[in-house]
């Protein structure tokens, strides 16, 4: 039956709702998804930001589910939990075809990152592949935004600016504001918007009511709002990969991932140095484990390797979003972005000492010194034109 049955289409093996046939495994080349991507059934050309980052989450998902789905036929095939040893050939058929699409899916990644200009930039550095750089075409959007610290913000790297305040905090805030009072004024919102650093206008659009065609400020609609996660999680995690993948390639040519080794580097000597020990002394008494390795470290006027680690980590993704954001903008509106604050500005220099300023991707272990991409910006028209009359 096994040659006969991979000859036949895969319509046929399901009539009336049965396989025909009772070998699976004979049947798995007759089922076997394409392994080739044929133009013919995708269009890249007009691919969304949305499908864009369904792709990308269901490449991750099917990651996830394959590494799952194996260690469970493994344990069905080795009696595990009490059953029988036996040849799971039916799940590990779903398995190869899973498999088979998952394979796929960065090919598709590549040709939509190949179809973009900043996807092209993108797949240039040393780290970046198909899968991170879909994601971060999908997730970023740099119309009508005029500074990085957008981008950072977005990815959840600006914590300090406007840090996830939860239930619990939010709660107490408007709670001290508001008292045992029912009544909530304007002024109420513009004190708990300073409070919980959430714009005035993002809390009155919170409390808007669609039947009364309103605003009607409520103490559970507010708390509700400023316990809002204030930025994208599956971005935050996306970033990570990034990091990760420069971190992992760092002794390999990686760019960024040199420039990580040597943002740690500084912020190790800092730490000895007792450039940590006021923040140390700050934190020390909201830990009440003292036989943990941060305990240890405050008690000793430093932070624990772990904080350094997230330190460099946090910096060097602040930095490649501060480039990602620059190519997105000359490619988007063909114009050289707005100069940084603290490039504009050097006289302010000596001020800047927090590697979480607003604008940490353009200062280096000492000065305000601009640090270059890994790939070349695309050239925006003025340039070029410059480039002409030399």
């Amino acid at each position: 039956m096994g040659k006969e049955a991979k000859e036949k289409n895969t319509t046929e093996y399901f009539e009336d709702g049965k396989f025909e046939g009772s070998s699976v495994t004979e049947l798995i080349g007759a089922f076997k998804l394409t392994k080739n991507i044929k133009s013919d059934f995708i269009d890249i050309s007009n691919i969304s930001r949305e499908e864009m980052k369904m792709l990308v989450d269901l490449y991750y998902q099917l990651q996830d589910n394959r590494k799952r789905s194996r260690e469970q036929i493994r344990s069905i095939e080795q009696g595990r939990d009490g059953g029988k040893p036996c040849n799971a050939s039916i799940m590990n058929w779903v398995l190869l075809n899973q498999s088979i699409i998952e394979k796929q899916i960065p090919g598709i990644m590549k040709q939509v990152c190949e179809n973009d200009e900043v996807g092209r930039w993108l797949l240039q550095i040393k780290g970046i592949g198909p899968v991170l750089a879909c994601g971060l075409l999908a997730y970023f959007n740099v119309e009508g935004r005029k500074y990085s610290n957008t981008f950072i913000s977005y990815a959840g790297l600006n914590d300090h600016n406007r840090p996830w305040l939860g239930k619990e905090k939010s709660k107490v805030i408007i709670d001290e504001v508001l008292g045992t009072r029912k009544k909530i004024t304007e002024d109420d919102i513009a004190k708990i918007a300073a409070k919980t650093q959430w714009s005035v206008d993002y809390l009155q659009k919170a409390c808007y009511d669609e039947k009364k065609d309103k605003v009607v400020y409520s103490r559970t609609k507010l708390q509700k709002a400023c316990a809002k996660i204030p930025y994208n999680k599956s971005l935050k995690t996306l970033m990570w990969k990034v990091a990760q993948a420069f971190i992992y390639q760092s002794s390999n040519g990686s760019y960024y991932g040199k420039l990580y080794l040597e943002r740690k580097a500084y912020e190790i000597k800092r730490n000895d140095e007792g450039y940590n020990k006021a923040y140390a002394e700050a934190n020390i008494g909201r830990l009440t484990d003292k036989s943990t390795e941060t305990y240890k470290a405050y008690s000793e006027g430093r932070i624990p390797d772990s904080q350094i680690t997230a330190r460099a980590r946090r910096w060097v993704e602040q930095l490649f979003l501060s480039h990602l954001f620059d190519e997105m903008y000359r490619v988007h509106y063909d114009a050289l972005p707005p100069i940084p604050y603290i490039l504009a500005h050097p006289e302010k220099d000596s001020t800047i000492q927090d590697i979480t300023s607003e604008s940490p991707e353009y200062i280096s272990e000492r000065h305000n010194r601009y640090i270059e991409p890994e790939v070349p910006y695309t050239l925006v028209s003025s340039e070029k034109e410059a480039l002409k009359n030399k």
